[in-house]
């Protein structure tokens, strides 16, 4: 409980007025961080928060339902049970940002753009910095001939998966990865005709080949032209889909 008393006494932040609930889930999210605590760690009870924060049980149920909404922390149930830290992720923020987007007004066709904007970016970090693990795990989804329909789609899948997930900027990894996986969510998987299939494959052969080859600029034009064809695609294969405003689900 040291860990606790001691960050509960940081105080609100400078020039901001905040709910008593609002302030103490702050306090708990800051001690989750500075105690390193993994998903599954066991929390104090809510009667050792009152406590420690020196606020009422209502303030500290209040602050842990706000956090449970988030995913930052999960409630285990029965005997024994309370609150534990989350299993936050990139489908977490995603969902929250949803929710956003819808009172935005925005649309797949937005959440598309922001993909073309960021991805061509973030290949170009890739054959710049060339990290070795992420250069593997290209290599590894480099298409094949003959694969069959499971294994092509899942490299192709993939291969989005390993650009949003490796950045070295957190803000970019999470950011991306969470339109990816509202995008994907929503627009139908890369099931295409064999025509297609040759065309996609040919497109992320070119993007990693300069990934590997350090070539950045061509890279990074690679990638901008293989986002440009997949928005056509979807274009042509769900008209008026990429229309539609993004739905929190």
């Amino acid at each position: 409980m040291d860990t606790w008393r001691e960050t509960s006494e940081r105080g609100p932040r400078t020039g901001r007025v905040e709910k008593v609930s609002q302030s103490v889930a702050r306090e708990i999210v800051a001690s989750i961080i500075d105690g390193h605590l993994e998903p599954g760690s066991v929390l104090p009870s809510e009667a050792e928060m009152v406590d420690a924060y020196r606020v009422g049980r209502a303030s500290v149920r209040e602050a842990l339902r706000l956090l449970e909404a988030q995913g930052l922390v999960a409630m285990k149930p029965g005997p024994g049970g309370g609150p534990i830290v989350g299993a936050v992720g990139h489908a977490q923020f995603g969902s929250t940002a949803t929710f956003f987007f819808q009172l935005a007004g925005a649309t797949y066709a937005d959440i598309l753009q922001a993909r073309s904007a960021l991805e061509p970016m973030m290949i170009r970090n890739l054959a710049e910095t060339r990290p070795a693990e992420p250069l593997q795990q290209l290599a590894a989804v480099m298409p094949r001939d003959g694969d069959d329909d499971a294994t092509y789609v899942a490299l192709a899948t993939e291969l989005h998966s390993i650009v949003a997930r490796c950045t070295t900027n957190p803000v970019l990894n999470l950011v991306t990865s969470a339109i990816t996986h509202v995008y994907a969510d929503r627009v139908p998987g890369a099931s295409f005709p064999q025509k297609r299939r040759e065309q996609v494959a040919r497109e992320h052969r070119a993007v990693i080949e300069a990934v590997l080859a350090g070539r950045a600029d061509a890279a990074e034009a690679a990638m901008r032209a293989h986002m440009a064809s997949m928005s056509a695609d979807v274009h042509e294969r769900c008209p008026g889909l990429l229309d539609e405003t993004v739905d929190w689900r």
